[in-house]
């Protein structure tokens, strides 16, 4: 449980820092060292871990993130503005 407490505590830290990018840390890279060290450390169970991952959601989010650059790279990042 203290290992738990202290995971949390690293973790909450490194989100409310302004100075990651220096680093070669993000948010969104910090939360997941933080995820994978909750479970390394016995914080969150892997079964319990697993279960809390929704799919539908990953498969939106990749798909979101991974559109932008493949229009950019076809020359349509003008998105609705080439419509007016």
């Amino acid at each position: 449980m203290v290992g738990a407490l202290v995971v949390f505590c690293l973790t909450y830290l490194l989100l409310s820092s302004r100075r990651l990018e220096p680093h070669g840390l993000d948010r969104p890279t910090a939360a997941l060292v933080g995820a994978v060290a909750m479970v390394i450390v016995g914080g969150l169970p892997l079964p319990r871990a697993l279960a809390a991952v929704d799919l539908h959601v990953l498969a939106l989010l990749l798909g979101s993130c991974s559109s932008p650059p493949t229009c950019r790279r076809r020359g349509s990042s003008g998105g609705a503005r080439s419509w007016s």
